[in-house]
């Protein structure tokens, strides 16, 4: 009895790690399958620097706070189709920062939140990912369009 209970272990065990071996990519990495009618997808995320690594960001979409995001934290959200604005704000230093772009229903738009130097001015003569306005220059992060 006992050599029969050590094979329905091993056997579970082995369909955990087989399992665990062919899991797809996280949603918000791989992007949603549909879309709700007339909205876009918004892939949010954090990247670490060596620059305010213990400073939460504090992100809106839309007027919506989503939340004080950590050192590599992201999340998405799905926004009506049209003018959208992202910003980021922190205590210290304080400030906020903000972006405003165009988005088409049934598409993602991926930005990343980064620290901001000094006096940080966005560049100018690249192209980015998709075009965007910059409402607000201020605070510790920034915003920039992602592939």
């Amino acid at each position: 009895m006992a050599a029969s209970h050590h094979r329905i272990v091993f056997s579970a065990l082995l369909l955990l790690a087989v399992g665990a071996c062919t899991s797809s990519a996280p949603p918000e990495q791989a992007g949603p399958t549909s879309y709700p009618p007339g909205q876009a997808h918004v892939i949010l995320k954090r990247t670490t620097g060596i620059a305010n690594y213990a400073t939460k960001a504090t992100v809106e979409v839309n007027g919506e706070r989503l939340g004080d995001f950590g050192r590599e934290e992201g999340r998405y959200k799905f926004v009506p189709a049209g003018r959208t604005v992202v910003a980021v704000t922190s205590s210290a230093p304080a400030g906020r920062y903000a972006i405003s772009f165009n988005t088409q229903a049934g598409r993602s738009y991926m930005v990343e939140i980064t620290a901001r130097p000094e006096g940080y001015i966005p560049p100018t003569g690249t192209t980015p990912v998709f075009p965007y306005e910059l409402i607000e220059n201020d605070g510790a992060f920034k915003i920039l369009p992602a592939q």
